[in-house]
């Protein structure tokens, strides 16, 4: 839409400053853009011409700042898809920004949380990269703005999602940057569709995290009382206790953004957080490989996280100090360096 409003708007003024008899003289000669075309020839037009290629030149550098402001406006606008899975059809709530050839990065984040969360790491990425990207974040089913359909839902359903969406979005080897739960469904779509993953990020994640006797507990808990009943274990376990003394508005913020989660959809991922374990096909994997864990994470302590590296051969594992279990959130900057270094050092952008 708005490359359209573009072309018109160079169109109008071409018409404003070139008699229409005159069109396409200049445009056959390769001196102006063929939409502004006009018979002001080097012979013919002297002042006139350099006045009109002066006014020109001024115009196309105004309308591109234009334009790219409103493909900035364009990526910031909600977008929704309506997508196929095999348990039914789903809308997933996504962004997606950045030049469509450009390196691609996929961002999926955790359990009580929506693609918010990294806003920080993102807003950083391109700045120290100094180079073009496309990243795609979205909400996974039951979270943010996406469709909630009813408990219990399977890893396999979010796996299925994310790999339609790619799809949809016409995008292969991305790199997978994946927080708790989204780590466990990148790895499940990188032992799925090869081609779609090129390298993942697993940030406070595992292979498998947590057993039948934790989460029974937990979803019979929030099934009775609701996920604010649970809500100050939960804080406890993403943030370190500094992040909790110091940044309360913050720390409001986010217990806002978990007690909203819709009910089906918390408790539907717990059920597949319960029923996974993606130790043996995690161990098959063959790609780079980044882990990271925040050393105070409460859900996925480091020693969980450091042996999922192990299954992966070159792995690189990396603790970040004083952080719970959502760095993106607690310490973006540490993050950011750690990120730009593997896909630097591994030649992903």
């Amino acid at each position: 839409m708005y490359k359209a409003i573009i072309i018109i708007l160079h169109k109008r003024i071409a018409r404003a400053l070139c008699p229409q008899r005159e069109q396409q003289t200049l445009s056959a000669r390769g001196i102006i853009p063929p939409p502004v075309a006009a018979g002001y020839s080097r012979r013919r037009g002297g002042l006139r011409f350099r006045l009109w290629l002066w006014l020109w030149r001024r115009a196309s550098g105004f309308f591109k700042l234009v334009a790219l402001k409103l493909v900035a406006l364009e990526e910031q606008r909600l977008k929704f898809q309506q997508l196929d899975s095999p348990s039914g059809p789903v809308v997933l709530h996504y962004r997606d920004h950045g030049e469509k050839t450009a390196p691609t990065l996929v961002f999926a984040n955790s359990l009580g949380t929506d693609f918010r969360i990294w806003d920080a790491l993102i807003d950083g990425l391109a700045a120290a990269l100094d180079r073009p990207l496309r990243v795609i974040c979205y909400d996974k089913r039951g979270h943010g703005l996406s469709d909630a359909p009813a408990s219990p839902y399977a890893m396999s359903d979010h796996v299925d999602d994310l790999e339609a969406l790619l799809d949809h979005l016409a995008v292969t080897a991305a790199v997978v940057v994946g927080l708790s739960v989204g780590g466990m469904i990148a790895q499940g779509l990188a032992t799925r569709r090869a081609d779609l993953v090129k390298a993942l990020v697993l940030c406070d994640t595992a292979a498998r995290i947590g057993s039948l006797d934790l989460w029974q507990p937990r979803i019979d808990a929030v099934a009775a009382g609701g996920i604010d009943s649970i809500s100050d274990a939960i804080l406890g376990r993403w943030f370190s206790q500094e992040f909790r003394d110091q940044r309360r508005a913050e720390l409001a913020g986010y217990h806002a953004m978990l007690t909203r989660t819709p009910l089906a959809g918390y408790l539907g991922t717990c059920h597949a957080l319960m029923t996974t374990d993606y130790t043996h096909s995690t161990r098959a994997l063959k790609l780079p490989t980044l882990c990271v864990v925040g050393s105070e994470d409460g859900s996925t302590p480091p020693e969980l996280v450091q042996a999922t590296a192990k299954l992966i051969d070159g792995a690189v594992f990396a603790e970040i100090e004083g952080v719970g279990h959502l760095p993106c959130v607690e310490a973006p900057e540490a993050l950011l360096l750690l990120l730009t270094d593997f896909l630097e050092d591994n030649e992903l952008v």
